[in-house]
């Protein structure tokens, strides 16, 4: 497994990057957030050790859950143009979807998957925003050519996933029993159809 730590520019292959921006929110703006997220309606995710909520234009179906079109509560939506800004390019439009995941404590976790569902844009990068404790996410390239990747999640930081990365490589946020607090994730996305 290569390690990685923090940096502006990952190059995972020749088309596949990630780009990640350490206190990307404020810690007063991520405290406000996380509030009010606490406080919206969670659902399990079924068989992926989670808890998710979906708010979004479009609706957002992947293995074993669908997500209907869902109002985007103030406080993402007050995220909206930054986040959209840093991953996507001010002349480009902006994200129209975000998924939520809670995990409870290190014990919750994601297997690797590609986020490349018929119903998001796979040419917009994905920017997935951390909030509450540190977590390891993976990228892992489906051939395996380049092994498996490792990079720390901070609070309050965003990580871009662009390129070709849903095309060529896997995620996964893998159980940490020694992480014991919290986490809570915003995963950015773009609809196929582009915003209404």
């Amino acid at each position: 497994m290569r390690e990685s730590s923090p940096a502006d520019l990952v190059q995972l292959d020749d088309v596949s990057w990630l780009r990640y921006l350490p206190s990307f929110v404020s810690t007063d703006v991520a405290d406000a957030v996380v509030e009010q997220l606490l406080n919206e309606s969670w659902e399990w995710d079924g068989g992926h050790g989670r808890k998710v909520s979906w708010y979004g234009s479009f609706r957002y179906t992947y293995t074993g859950s669908d997500h209907p079109p869902a109002q985007i509560p103030s406080c993402i939506a007050d995220l909206l143009g930054p986040v959209s800004a840093a991953a996507l390019g001010y002349d480009s439009s902006p994200y129209d979807g975000v998924l939520l995941n809670l995990y409870e404590d290190g014990n919750e976790w994601v297997g690797f998957h590609q986020d490349d569902e018929d119903s998001l844009d796979t040419s917009a990068p994905v920017g997935i925003l951390s909030l509450l404790s540190t977590r390891t996410i993976l990228f892992q390239a489906i051939e395996r050519a380049h092994g498996v990747l490792a990079l720390s999640l901070e609070p309050r930081s965003l990580l871009v996933v662009g390129g070709a990365t849903q095309q060529y490589w896997k995620h996964a946020i893998p159980r940490e029993p020694t992480c014991r607090t919290r986490r809570v994730s915003l995963t950015f996305r773009r609809g196929s159809a582009g915003p209404d």
